[in-house]
């Protein structure tokens, strides 16, 4: 069997697709944490916001954190290309070897092509949610309920229109996470499994 630390190469990616606060980045750091400790390998959680913020500090100086401004140049960016985070996301960890990813936030078909045509190995994962669980849970972050322009921002349309490849039902509990997780982990297992039949195959 190939050492652990190769499997870094044959592990796919994962990102996850869904409406706020459906349970994305819960999912997305119990997956990472789980990957880590069954391959021994280190997994990588970039965010779409990080070069966005990057272009915030070093071209207009933002201290702290200005969501107005980070709204700007997110949204500037996507006029010239839809696309444009997910692929310096996909660019910066294929040539920093930094594989494999996992990141929550993906919000459009146009972010979905570009993580399938540059990363290696990527399953797209939608987590959905009942509306009436997945407004508590933004209250129980947030201290309040998402306002309507939030409820009705175009990328809660958007994010309808990402294909998939694995949908999961979120309803908030330890044991329904639990289950997610060994069915994601299963993935990266086979993947391994078939990787290692090849080798066999061509030694």
């Amino acid at each position: 069997m190939e050492e652990k630390a190769s499997y870094s190469t044959v592990i796919p990616s994962f990102a996850f697709v869904g409406k706020m606060a459906s349970g994305k980045n819960t999912y997305a750091d119990a997956l990472k944490a789980q990957l880590e400790k069954e391959f021994g390998i280190t997994v990588y959680r970039p965010a779409f916001s990080d070069p966005i913020k990057e272009i915030a500090v070093k071209y207009h100086g933002m201290v702290g954190k200005d969501r107005a401004l980070l709204q700007a140049i997110g949204a500037k960016h996507k006029e010239i290309d839809p696309g444009v985070w997910a692929k310096y996301l996909a660019r910066d960890a294929v040539s920093s070897g930094r594989l494999p990813i996992v990141v929550d936030g993906m919000r459009s078909p146009d972010e979905a092509a570009a993580f399938r045509t540059m990363l290696p190995k990527v399953w797209i994962v939608r987590i959905d949610a009942d509306e009436k669980q997945r407004l508590e849970f933004y209250k129980k972050a947030y201290g309040r309920y998402p306002t309507k322009e939030e409820r009705n921002d175009i990328t809660e349309k958007t994010v309808e229109k990402v294909k998939e490849d694995v949908r999961l039902v979120n309803d908030y509990t330890s044991e329904t996470l639990r289950r997610h997780l060994e069915e994601l982990t299963g993935i990266a297992r086979r993947e391994v499994y078939i990787e290692e039949v090849k080798r066999r195959v061509l030694s």
